[in-house]
């Protein structure tokens, strides 16, 4: 748990922030810590900024209903699936697909808030951003390690912000280009520069994954001092080596290290 003044910072700067910090498990939320930060903060902002965004379109009945009623079944529904369908052993496929999710779905949020700004198909760029809210929750289901009992961890030294990382520059390069574009062109730049924002964290954290050669199976831990102390030492139960990767760059498999096709699950869930 971090210190009450460091909460009290975060709390000036988010309240969502703080919110998140405190009431998520460590291993959930420290894992791939920027993007689910960004996730929380465009779930919980972009419903309640709907509202103002429409207030002054016509014919925006629909659109206003299918918020109020449908939305918070559909997003209801999202996170219910991971306590039904979700695998115990978290599986990589699953976070990339999720992480490319988020981003198409943000952008996607974007171009809707612009185009309703701009009165130009508004009604239905009102119905594809409410519809947008729901797929940004079945994306985050997939790629967020919550009611999986064996998580991924990939290695200190392919992290996003491990040192200075070319794809990391080019990213946000591009992503405050586009934010600066938008600062210039609509009063409600705020909520947009949110999404350009969050895509970056998801994409460098898509590219991490995507180009990755090796992870770890963790298990869950309660805080950072439990991570330490217990064992095993960082809930680390198995260390993974991709094979596909590893035969491209006819690497040799490290000591301690075993290959992704042949993991075998139970075992892994015998050893939480």
């Amino acid at each position: 748990m971090r210190s009450f003044l460091a909460l009290f910072l975060m709390f000036l700067c988010s309240p969502i922030w703080v919110l998140v910090e405190v009431k998520s498990l460590y291993t959930c939320l420290h894992n791939f810590y920027c993007s689910n930060v960004a996730f929380w903060h465009v779930a919980v902002l972009s419903m309640p900024l709907y509202a103002p965004i429409i207030r002054n379109q016509p014919n925006c009945l629909w659109p206003v209903f299918l918020y109020f009623v449908l939305l918070p079944i559909f997003v209801g529904w999202a996170f219910e699936i991971p306590r039904r369908y979700k695998p115990k052993v978290q599986k990589l496929s699953h976070i990339i697909l999720g992480l490319f999710g988020e981003i198409l779905v943000v952008w996607i949020m974007l171009g809707c808030t612009l185009a309703i700004q701009m009165h130009y198909y508004s009604e239905i760029a009102a119905t594809v951003y409410v519809l947008s809210i729901f797929l940004l929750a079945l994306s985050y289901v997939l790629f967020t390690n919550y009611e999986s009992e064996v998580y991924i961890r990939l290695p200190d030294h392919q992290k996003s912000f491990s040192g200075i990382r070319i794809h990391v520059v080019a990213f946000g390069i591009f992503h405050l280009l586009v934010a600066v574009a938008i600062i210039n062109i609509t009063i409600i730049w705020p909520i947009c520069c949110l999404f350009v924002i969050s895509s970056f964290f998801f994409s460098i954290d898509a590219y991490s994954c995507l180009f990755t050669d090796s992870y770890s199976l963790c298990v869950h831990r309660e805080s950072e001092e439990e991570m330490l102390r217990k064992n095993p030492i960082n809930g680390i139960i198995c260390n993974v080596a991709i094979r596909s990767k590893y035969s491209k760059k006819e690497k040799l498999l490290p000591d301690g290290y075993q290959f992704d096709d042949e993991l075998n699950f139970l075992s892994l869930l015998n050893m939480v």
